[in-house]
């Protein structure tokens, strides 16, 4: 049952068959390195991130929603039915951070505003069923956006910082009573199913890890230590020789072969979200030039992600990859880069930027992997995260970023 049920699942867990070696391979010459990037400039990158923001205020519902909790793709279907709830409320967390990332405008104001109050006051998601553990993603990023709302300045004289307090400590209950004996969090689970699912990834964990050490450290959220520490050795167990990160942790270590889903084409959309995590966490090991490497392998070997963005079947693109993956890792990429020090900041971001603006739509939204509500919101958000990351700084020489705790940029 639960083969059928991943074959057109938005997250999948990889079948025990893509641990093998791929059937086909890449054509002759594919693998070469690429040596360089383009680059988009600061201006461009404004441009793209207006129109971005036209098209999410432009689609939100009136009730400062994005989305329903009903499928409207035909790839969704086969899931429990509060799935399709956690994957609207997932997208609308999403909305709500980029909005507070966003430059401000009335306009934009007033929809944040809308937006958090939807956030705060709608129902909480719900497992969908034994092996569906999708409420998972509504846990997770609901509380990066609660601890990121509660913590914006611009918020600190509004009765949100303590909404958003509430709401995030409710999702972080679910997340404490859902995190794996090995201490990470994920979406699925196998049989026999438990109240506790077995299964965790190491980017699903990773996201969420620096802004539950902000809210514990600069909030005062009641977040226990132990959460935290499970966590950040899930993340560290699934590091692997050449910069790589495993999708998931196993008790044996996967291959890290060349044909290996585990490897870093196949890990382009880990290896910046646990690398950042990881260095929040004062990991020792995740210096500077770890950082660059993992940079520069993201734009060396960008074309196993362009590849896979918008095919439908998970994991059906070389080296495994998915399309989902797509704007998820470039928005960790400006988080990674938020690491280095300033004066390296500006070409990685217009390396990233140009990655972006290439997949905008004409109607300035952006996905990579289906054309549902949910997705399109999503990857529009992740987008404007991404090209909005230190805008403000861009041609100022020396001008220090401004930097959350955990080292995404505001």
């Amino acid at each position: 049952m639960r083969a059928a049920a991943i074959a057109l699942a938005l997250f999948a867990p990889l079948p025990d068959a893509a641990q093998e070696p791929l059937r086909d391979t890449p054509p002759a010459g594919a693998d070469a390195p690429v040596e360089s990037a383009p680059e988009v400039s600061a201006a461009e990158g404004r441009a793209a991130l207006e129109r971005a923001l036209s098209f999410l205020v432009a689609g939100q519902r009136e009730d400062g929603s994005w989305g329903q909790r009903f499928p409207d793709h035909v790839g969704d279907f086969g899931y429990g039915w509060d799935s399709y709830y956690g994957w609207q409320f997932a997208a609308h967390a999403l909305a709500c951070e980029a909005l507070l990332r966003a430059p401000e405008t009335p306009e934009r104001r007033a929809a944040l505003a809308r937006a958090l109050e939807w956030l705060c006051a709608s129902e909480l998601p719900v497992r969908g069923a034994d092996w569906d553990v999708d409420s998972t993603w509504a846990a997770l990023t609901g509380f990066v956006t609660c601890v990121a709302g509660a913590a914006d300045p611009r918020l600190a004289d509004t009765p949100w910082p303590e909404r958003l307090r509430r709401r995030g400590l409710e999702l972080y209950a679910d997340l404490e009573a859902r995190q794996t004996l090995d201490g990470g969090w994920a979406y699925y689970d196998d049989p026999p199913f438990t109240a506790r699912p077995k299964w965790a990834t190491s980017f699903c964990t990773a996201l969420v890890l620096p802004p539950l050490r902000r809210a514990r450290q600069e909030l005062g959220w009641p977040i226990r230590d132990e959460v935290i520490e499970r966590a950040v050795e899930a993340v560290r167990r699934c590091a692997l020789p050449g910069g790589s990160f495993a999708y998931d942790y196993n008790v044996i270590p996967p291959s890290w072969t060349d044909a290996s889903y585990h490897n870093v084409k196949g890990a382009l959309g880990r290896i910046q979200v646990c690398n950042w995590a990881l260095r929040d966490a004062g990991v020792g090991w995740v210096t500077d030039e770890r950082v660059r490497e993992g940079l520069a392998a993201f734009f060396c070997e960008h074309r196993w992600l362009d590849v896979a963005r918008m095919k439908p079947i998970p994991h059906e693109s070389w080296y495994q990859n998915s399309g989902y993956f797509y704007f998820f890792a470039h928005h960790y990429a400006s988080h990674a880069i938020a690491l280095l020090p300033a004066a390296e900041r500006g070409t990685w971001r217009r390396k990233l930027r140009a990655q972006v603006i290439k997949t905008q739509a004409a109607d300035g939204s952006f996905s990579d992997y289906l054309s549902a509500n949910y997705l399109v919101t999503a990857s529009t958000s992740y987008a404007i995260m991404t090209l909005a990351a230190g805008l403000e700084h861009e041609g100022a020489a020396g001008a220090a970023d401004a930097t959350g705790a955990g080292g995404g940029e505001r």
